[in-house]
C-alpha cells in the first residue's frame, strides 16, 4: 500500500539523507523529485544491451514477479528517458555496462 504523502515523503527522506551521507542513491521517482525541486542530482543507469541481465538479477535476489514483469516491459523506455533527460540539475549521466554492479560502476568511474 502507497502512502499517501508520496512523493512528499520520499523527497524529505532523500533531503534528510543527503545531510547525513556523501553519496544517497534513490530511484528514478527520486530523480524526478530532486529535479522539480532544484536540487542537483547525477544518474547511473543500464545501457540498453543490459535488459536480460538486470532482469535476471531481479529474478535471483527474489524480487516479486509482479516487479520483474514491470521493470521488463519498461525497461527500454526508462533508459531512453534516462538518455535523453536534459534537465538542468542533471550533473552527470554514467551508464553502466554489461557485466557491470554499481560498485563496479562507481570503481571504473573513480568515485569510491
Amino acid at each position: 500500500k502507497r502512502n499517501p504523502d508520496f512523493p512528499k515523503n520520499y523527497f524529505e527522506a532523500i533531503m534528510q539523507a543527503r545531510e547525513k551521507y556523501k553519496y544517497v542513491f534513490v530511484a528514478l521517482s527520486g530523480i524526478i523529485e530532486c529535479a522539480k525541486k532544484g536540487v542537483s542530482y547525477w544518474m547511473v543507469f543500464p545501457d540498453y544491451d543490459c535488459k536480460e541481465e538486470f532482469v535476471s538479477r531481479l529474478k535471483q535476489r527474489g524480487n516479486n514477479e509482479t516487479f520483474v514483469r514491470k521493470v521488463e516491459k519498461n525497461f527500454d523506455r526508462w533508459v531512453s528517458m534516462c538518455y535523453s533527460s536534459n534537465r538542468s540539475h542533471c550533473e552527470r549521466k554514467i551508464i553502466a555496462k554489461r557485466g557491470e554492479f554499481l560498485e563496479d560502476v562507481l570503481r571504473r568511474e573513480r568515485i569510491i
